[in-house]
């Protein structure tokens, strides 16, 4: 670390030296290293690639540019206050190239530009923004502010504001079910649905599972099908059974396609559901 000093960069983007690529609190002793370091590390790959400026080793990468709040994000001298995983990166990576159709209101320009800075919003942002997408978001504004909510923004939402959380990610649910993706970007949208998942209310939950059964089977996309098969598998939460059981019964026959679609997709034994879920697939596609 005493020995570091600015990388060089050649026209190629390539630096050179281990150090270069090491999280700051692991650089001493390999101990304190956790997921978060793994993070860091990846931040300063992803810099190798996009980045214009020299990168100080073991230090935040602060530069201008779309990928700023990605770069800045993965490497925060404080680990706790990096991406949680690597899948929060891909899912903000992908959202960069996020465009959506139609004009969008300036309201909705001004929610983009707080959704894509650095840090995250404060918690007076989360209602303003809920009731916007409720009460007067048109489509192309819904589009735009959903296609820009990557995963740290959701949890950090589910963690402030439960009651903003609850309208906006049936917005977003509704979003996805009408929405078609590029192949590449359905595996983030099923990871922002997973988030949203992790801590919403079982209403909220069920939407969102439901809107990722219509994203894997109308995209074709074994990794949405076996993700949404897994979290309605046998461990999943008793009241959350329930509830998703109630809702496969409001829709009906209709079901009944969508799960048997998916099943020859991934090639997924429906005993494996959850048993609640297994009974009520039983009852409607008889």
């Amino acid at each position: 670390m005493k020995e570091s000093t600015l990388s060089g960069l050649t026209k190629t983007g390539m630096g050179k030296g281990s150090d270069h690529f090491t999280a700051p609190e692991i650089s001493q002793d390999l101990k304190t290293a956790s997921v978060q370091s793994d993070i860091f590390s990846l931040g300063c790959i992803l810099h190798e690639m996009v980045g214009t400026e020299p990168r100080v080793p073991f230090r935040e990468i602060r530069e201008a540019g779309e990928f700023s709040a990605v770069l800045l994000n993965c490497t925060r001298d404080d680990p706790s206050k990096r991406f949680a995983s690597a899948r929060a990166v891909l899912d903000a990576i992908l959202s960069i190239d996020y465009e959506p159709q139609g004009t969008v209101s300036n309201t909705s320009v001004d929610y983009i530009a707080i959704l894509s800075a650095e840090d995250l919003p404060d918690a007076g942002f989360w209602p303003r923004i809920a009731d916007f997408l409720a009460n007067a978001a048109k489509e192309p504004d819904i589009a735009a502010i959903c296609g820009k909510l990557s995963s740290d923004k959701i949890v950090a939402l589910c963690e402030k504001d439960q009651a903003s959380a609850k309208v906006v990610g049936l917005i977003f649910a509704d979003w996805v079910k009408k929405t078609a993706f590029g192949f590449e970007q359905s595996d983030a949208i099923a990871n922002r649905l997973e988030a949203f998942i992790e801590k919403c209310d079982f209403e909220t939950q069920v939407e969102c599972l439901l809107s990722m059964l219509e994203l894997g089977i109308s995209h074709n996309r074994w990794f949405v099908e076996r993700k949404f098969v897994r979290l309605c598998n046998a461990t999943m939460d008793e009241g959350l059974a329930k509830r998703m059981v109630v809702q496969l019964h409001v829709i009906g026959k209709a079901v009944c396609r969508d799960f048997a679609q998916l099943e020859r997709s991934i090639s997924f034994n429906r005993d494996f559901y959850h048993p609640r879920i297994v009974k009520a697939l039983g009852d409607l596609c008889k």
